[in-house]
């Protein structure tokens, strides 16, 4: 019997994943809607605007992880929403 070797690709090492799904609220609360704020970026100085101005992004890992948060949060739910908040914020996702 001939004997083959595999192969096996060398994969990066991916950062550790701050997803707590632990933290899903208790089965009969769903979680169906969330709001991202992408980015502090802004070039507006609004006199009423409650939000702090820095130059940070949401980094793309932890958008992918709240979603993913949320549709374990949503249960059998067939419809989430996720609202992007932010100046410009498909520049983030670009």
């Amino acid at each position: 019997m001939q004997q083959t070797k595999l192969q096996l690709r060398k994969t990066p090492r991916m950062p550790v994943r701050r997803l707590n799904l632990s933290s899903i609220p208790p089965s009969g609360q769903r979680v169906v809607n969330a709001m991202f704020d992408l980015t502090l970026k802004c070039n507006l100085r609004c006199s009423y605007c409650f939000k702090e101005k820095r130059n940070e992004d949401m980094p793309l890992r932890v958008a992918q992880d709240a979603i993913i948060w949320l549709i374990y949060a949503s249960g059998q739910e067939r419809r989430i929403g996720v609202f992007l908040w932010g100046a410009n914020h498909f520049s983030v996702l670009s």
